[in-house]
């Protein structure tokens, strides 16, 4: 019995085929289907067959924010809790009734192409890459690798990569790559909005010395790993039962001076609040063998 969601695992047997390009206009994303047929339809098909197979061995993980995909492992989620502020999903699921495209228009950097099977659009599921087609030959001549003969083509050959970088569908999303699933869901435009109530959240619990949460936010705003450990340290949100005097402990556990990092009792925020946020969020560890210190940039709960 297949592992992955039913909704996934049967795709390759649903009719209708359609080929979405989509690029990236200010802050949404814009795209359209292109006209396939033949052998061009079979092969990407066939493409969808070998995405599943691939995907049936792999280990099923939970999306953790802080924790970084391995080889053979795929996150998992509901569509439900990510924030489609781009505009990716719905793209995706216009599918077929978004416009018809010509290979012209495949002249802009594309943001991703997606394979969507099934002919039900409630039932469609996605094979999405962020890659933009590789434009292999312009107008000219070629010389065919079955002869020798030269052809004339009329417009240029593109290139689509045979690769999935996460699968959607009506219900669940599939994730391969990890940093194209949050450039289109964790790095859009709307995610600023979530910045204040994250700091908010971890000041309310640890609090920040002097003007440290406004240049926070600044720093978040602009610098995707500060957000990324300012989101991680609150959706965990692990400091509610953590007094001041252990994290006082911790910091010199680490080796560090607590009264350069603590004055009267709230954290004092440097130029650069990285090492700050790592202590905050368990990242800063000494070798269990050499009590050297560590970062760990990545990592998953241990069961």
């Amino acid at each position: 019995m297949s592992r992955l969601p039913g909704e996934i695992s049967t795709a390759p047997e649903a009719a209708g085929t359609t080929l979405l390009v989509a690029s990236r206009r200010r802050d949404r994303v814009q795209g359209g289907h292109l006209k396939v047929s033949g052998k061009a339809l079979e092969l990407l098909r066939q493409s969808v067959g070998r995405a599943v197979a691939h995907l049936e061995p792999m280990e099923r993980r939970e999306y953790w924010p802080d924790a970084a995909l391995q080889v053979g492992e795929y996150y998992e989620l509901k569509r439900t809790d990510v924030e489609d502020s781009l505009g990716v999903l719905a793209l995706l699921d216009a599918g077929a009734d978004t416009p018809l495209l010509s290979p012209e228009d495949l002249q802009a950097q594309l943001l991703l192409h997606a394979v969507l099977v099934g002919d039900d659009p409630t039932r469609q599921v996605a094979f999405v890459a962020k890659s933009n087609p590789a434009r292999v030959l312009n107008k000219g001549i070629w010389l065919t690798p079955h002869g020798d003969s030269l052809r004339a083509i009329e417009t240029p050959l593109f290139l689509f990569e045979d690769r999935v970088d996460m699968v959607v569908g009506p219900t669940t999303i599939l994730v391969l790559n990890q940093l194209a699933f949050e450039q289109w869901f964790r790095e859009s435009p709307a995610i600023g909005e979530h910045i204040v109530k994250w700091i908010d959240s971890i000041t309310s619990l640890v609090p920040i010395g002097g003007d440290g949460p406004e240049r926070l936010r600044a720093h978040a705003e602009t610098n995707s790993r500060v957000r990324r450990l300012v989101r991680s340290i609150s959706e965990r949100d692990h400091l509610k039962d953590v007094p001041m005097s252990r994290i006082r402990r911790h910091i010199r556990a680490q080796g560090l001076d607590p009264d350069t990092m603590l004055d009267d009792g709230k954290l004092v925020l440097p130029d650069d609040p990285t090492l700050v946020l790592k202590l905050l969020n368990e990242d800063l560890f000494l070798g269990g063998l050499t009590d050297r210190p560590f970062i760990s940039d990545h990592k998953a709960p241990r069961p």
